[in-house]
């Protein structure tokens, strides 16, 4: 199952889960069709796990991990300027049954910033 955050000009987060798996959670992300690329790091305790280039309409998902907490950096650079965003996710903080639902995401915290 898959639930989503949608960030503007950038794209939608996205969390799975899939409780056969030990780390059943883990975070992806989808790029607007109409955005222009972006570069996206998966970072742990501030440590990058991953790093994705992405085309607009591209997606990628990341690992599943045991880390409660994973941040996802997003930046796109156009001829306007630079848009980025931090999408951190707290899988630890209660909000229900489970994270599988819909209806219970994780505690989501975003910060957009520009620079010209």
């Amino acid at each position: 199952m898959s639930t989503r955050r949608s960030l503007a000009s950038l794209g939608t987060v996205t969390w799975r889960c899939d409780p056969a798996r030990q780390a059943s959670l883990a975070l992806g992300f989808r790029a607007f069709s109409s955005s222009a690329d972006v570069d996206t790091r998966l970072l742990i305790s501030a440590r990058t796990a991953k790093r994705s280039h992405l085309a607009p309409g591209a997606h990628v998902n990341y690992p599943y991990l045991s880390a409660s907490v994973q941040k996802l950096e997003i930046i796109q650079g156009t001829g306007a300027g630079t848009l980025r965003a931090v999408v951190s996710v707290d899988f630890a903080a209660p909000s229900g049954p489970s994270h599988c639902w819909p209806y219970a995401p994780p505690r989501t915290a975003v910060t957009l910033s520009t620079r010209r």
